[in-house]
C-alpha cells in the first residue's frame, strides 16, 4: 500500500498484539521530497514464540515475511476493490427499477437505459476479472467489450422500437410497447376483414379507425419494427467481427453498416415496401 508521512519512518517495525502474536510492518521505496516521506507499506501478523531477540528473528526471515505481507496486501486491496465495485452496482439498482417501472407504465424513461446497463455490465466484468485473475487477458477483455456493446445496442434498438412512430395527417404519435404490438396485430386482422376498429394515439381519446387507416398504421409500425430488428441483428454480427476493444467501443447505434450488411438491410427493407 502506497502511503505518505510527515515523519521519518523505519523500514521495519513490529508491535505485540497479544502474547506471542506480532504485527510486523515493512516499508519499501522510502523517499523524502522535503515535505513528506513516501513509501510502500506491507504488514504481516504472525505468531512468534520462544524468541528472545524479535528484531533479529524478523531480519533473519525478512524475505519470507515480506513476501507473505505483500501477498496479504494484494488480497486486501483485491477485496476492497471488489467491495467498492459491488457497492457501485448496488447503488444503480434504483435507476434500473425506476426505468423498468416507467417502461411498464409507458412513461418517459428517466435514465439512458443503454448506458445504464452497459455501465452495470462493465462493473460485473471487472469484478469477474478480479475474482478469476483474468484481467489483462486481451481475448477475454475483447469478448467482454463485445458483449457489453451488443447489450447496449440491443437496449437502444428495443427503446427505439418502443418509442414508436408518428402517423396520420396530424402526425399523432404511437408508442409500440409489447402490449401495443399485440393489440395492433389483433386489430390488423379485423381491419383486413373490412371492419372499423377502436384505437387511440398517445394521449388521445379512443376513436374509431377505418380499415384503411388501421392497416396503414400497422404496416408503418411493422416496417419500423422490422428495420430496427434487422439493423440490430446485422450490427451485432459486425461487432463480433471486430478485433480490438477500441473498434468495439467506437460503434454507435444508427451508424452505417459495412457494405455486405448494408446490402442485406436494404434488400429486406425493399422487400417490405
Amino acid at each position: 500500500m502506497y502511503l505518505h508521512s510527515k515523519e521519518e519512518v523505519n523500514p521495519i517495525d513490529y508491535t505485540m498484539i497479544t502474547t506471542d502474536v506480532y504485527k510486523i510492518t515493512f516499508r519499501e521505496n522510502i523517499t523524502n521530497n522535503g515535505k513528506y516521506f513516501s513509501y510502500d507499506e506491507y504488514s504481516y501478523i504472525t505468531e512468534i514464540k520462544d524468541i528472545e531477540d524479535i528484531q533479529a528473528y524478523i531480519k533473519k526471515n525478512y524475505k519470507n515475511f515480506l513476501e507473505i505481507a505483500k501477498i496479504n496486501d494484494a488480497e486486501k486491496q483485491k477485496e476492497n476493490k471488489i467491495n467498492s465495485l459491488k457497492t457501485s452496482l448496488d447503488n444503480s439498482d434504483y435507476k434500473v427499477i425506476k426505468t423498468l417501472e416507467n417502461f411498464s407504465l409507458g412513461l418517459t424513461l428517466p435514465y439512458d437505459y443503454s448506458q445504464l446497463i452497459t455501465k452495470r455490465q462493465s462493473l460485473r466484468d471487472e469484478i469477474n476479472n478480479i475474482e478469476s485473475n483474468e484481467k489483462g487477458n486481451e481475448l477475454t477483455e475483447l469478448a467482454q467489450a463485445q458483449a457489453r456493446k451488443i447489450n447496449e445496442l440491443c437496449s437502444v434498438a428495443q427503446t427505439t422500437i418502443t418509442n414508436g412512430i408518428d402517423f396520420g395527417k396530424n402526425g399523432e404519435h404511437y408508442r409500440l410497447t409489447s402490449t401495443d404490438q399485440i393489440n395492433l396485430t389483433s386489430l390488423y386482422a379485423m381491419a383486413q376483414a373490412g371492419r372499423p376498429v377502436p384505437y387511440h394515439a398517445d394521449g388521445e381519446v379512443c376513436r374509431i379507425y377505418q380499415p384503411e387507416e388501421m392497416i396503414g398504421l400497422v404496416q408503418k409500425s411493422l416496417g419500423w419494427i422490422t428495420y430496427h430488428t434487422t439493423y440490430f441483428n446485422l450490427i451485432k454480427h459486425q461487432v463480433m467481427e471486430l478485433e480490438t476493444i477500441e473498434e468495439v467501443e467506437s460503434v454507435v447505434y444508427g451508424m452505417e453498416l459495412k457494405q455486405e450488411y448494408q446490402e442485406i438491410l436494404n434488400m429486406i427493407i425493399q422487400s417490405e415496401t
